[in-house]
């Protein structure tokens, strides 16, 4: 994924992506609340392997894992890819949030997902 996002942008371009961070138990993402919930967490040597059902018409599902040293940015895949300057979005800066924070509070306490850009010099 870093590669391909690396070798498609231009220098200065941003990648922009979602990625599983931690707090998959939360009763919140098994809910469905957001249109997505989480099942089936399963332990593995690097992470957490995990279903994701999205509640549309019509539904899918899929499968995602959440390694543990991509999850915190400790590894340097990016770096290694051509990638710089990652950070997280603050949530709590969003529109979406600032129209509805009170709707959004479960999730901006502890949430699973989070929106990382990243940049190509």
């Amino acid at each position: 994924m870093w590669r391909n996002a690396s070798t498609q942008l231009k220098s200065g371009g941003k990648f922009v992506n979602t990625r599983a961070i931690g707090n998959l138990d939360a009763d919140y993402a098994k809910s469905g609340k957001y249109g997505v919930s989480l099942s089936d967490l399963t332990p593995c040597p690097d992470g957490m392997q995990y279903q994701v059902h999205c509640h549309i018409d019509p539904p899918f599902e899929f499968g995602g894992h959440l390694l543990d040293n991509h999850a915190d940015l400790s590894n340097d895949i990016n770096y290694r890819n051509g990638l710089s300057d990652l950070e997280f979005m603050k949530l709590e800066e969003t529109e979406t949030v600032k129209e509805d924070a009170a709707y959004w509070a479960d999730f901006v306490k502890a949430p699973y997902m989070g929106v990382l850009i990243a940049r190509k010099p």
